[in-house]
């Protein structure tokens, strides 16, 4: 019979739903829209023991990146996910994947759920998350995406400004129109930093001959070039570039990972918690 770490058992007594509106600092423009203010929720796992677990979930108001929205992940958490939860004790995180199953997709939902599911676990083990999630570093290089701004002073300036915050990558965003030129004269006012763009799928295979351009900027990447659901044009386009595609939107899964990696879509794969 398998032997049970019984000081890992989480019994939930309660999970609560905070919702909270943060505003951005600064307005942040990608090519779809302008965004003012950040809706999330903050989830609060507790255990009969008294522990808490902290999760948030990280959709948006509008479905323009992914289908969820913040109301469709509230009612997921609520009325299917927390039921589900609440079946009986678990033993360990990945038991929540399993249990949520039966859920298609809303993988921001679950996310929300799980994130507290595994602090909880860590703080009963009496460890770090990180050491929870398999992790050995105790410390991360973080980098920071900046919007399109309302011309290039502006955006040379955040730049800077991030750069004096500790920030050691810089991500872009870029659009039809706000691309080659601004990129170009980023990179000329600083040569050294590491250096991507974020294009969140405003291009087609028909801009091959213009994003080939980007190949003389020595960017860490390019994200999300083409079509959101798109695996075999980014794996055509990849062929013409030296850049490295990133693929964020058309990666759900594991087998999303293997299949564009198969093909040959991308050589780097933006993580999100969803």
């Amino acid at each position: 019979m398998e032997k049970r770490d019984h000081m890992a058992l989480i019994a939930l007594s309660s999970i609560i739903i905070r919702k909270l509106n943060m505003r951005l600092k600064h307005p942040f423009q990608s090519s779809f829209g302008l965004i003012y203010d950040k809706p999330i929720f903050i989830i609060e796992a507790i255990d009969r023991d008294g522990v808490r677990g902290w999760g948030e979930s990280v959709a948006f108001e509008s479905p323009w990146y992914t289908e969820e929205t913040v109301k469709t992940t509230e009612h997921l958490i609520e009325d299917f996910l927390i039921p589900l939860l609440r079946k009986a004790p678990l033993w360990h995180p990945d038991e929540v994947t399993k249990r949520f199953q039966p859920i298609k997709r809303n993988r921001m939902a679950k996310a929300a759920i799980e994130g507290a599911i595994w602090d909880l676990f860590a703080k009963k083990r009496g460890m770090p998350l990180y050491k929870a999630l398999g992790g050995t570093k105790n410390t991360v290089e973080v980098g920071v995406s900046i919007g399109i701004k309302e011309n290039l002073d502006s955006l040379l300036h955040d730049i800077q400004e991030a750069l004096n915050q500790g920030y050691r990558r810089m991500k872009i965003k870029i659009k039809p129109g706000w691309d080659i030129d601004v990129v170009k004269q980023v990179r000329q006012a600083f040569p050294n930093i590491p250096l991507m763009v974020d294009a969140n799928s405003a291009y087609t295979l028909n801009d091959i001959n213009h994003l080939k351009k980007l190949d003389d900027f020595e960017l860490l990447m390019i994200e999300q070039p083409l079509g959101q659901d798109d695996l075999l044009e980014h794996a055509e386009l990849q062929k013409h570039l030296n850049t490295p595609i990133c693929l964020d939107e058309s990666i759900y899964s594991a087998d999303d990972v293997k299949i564009a990696l198969k093909l040959g879509s991308c050589k780097i794969v933006n993580i999100k918690i969803n």
